[in-house]
């Protein structure tokens, strides 16, 4: 499977200069399974600023444009990073190197 990329939430000025409703920070949640059920995570956040880009009105950005953002303000190397965290999380469920119980 591929890593899913979700949009938790974002924040936004009411005003920032003639803009109106500007996002400011998004909060993200990536995350895989396997055919078996294990599962890896990551949830962070970025923070955006108005810049050289057309301004999109808030009622008009789709979560595939949001993520967009996200993965371009990440960049390429921590983006792997991100990728191989989750990755790690799913082969240590397969196998986990820590157990839980008790002995009686």
């Amino acid at each position: 499977m591929a890593i899913t990329w979700q949009i938790k939430r974002m924040l936004r000025d009411a005003t920032q200069g003639d803009k109106s409703d500007v996002v400011t920070r998004i909060t993200w949640k990536a995350y895989e399974s396997d055919s078996n059920g294990n599962t890896g995570a990551r949830i962070g956040q970025v923070d955006l600023e108005l810049g050289s880009q057309p301004f999109i009105k808030f009622d008009d950005i789709t979560e595939a444009k949001a993520i967009s953002w996200i993965k371009e303000k990440i960049g390429d190397d921590q983006l792997k990073l991100i990728e191989n965290d989750i990755k790690a999380q799913i082969a240590e469920n397969k196998s986990p190197n820590i157990k839980e119980g008790v002995s009686w």
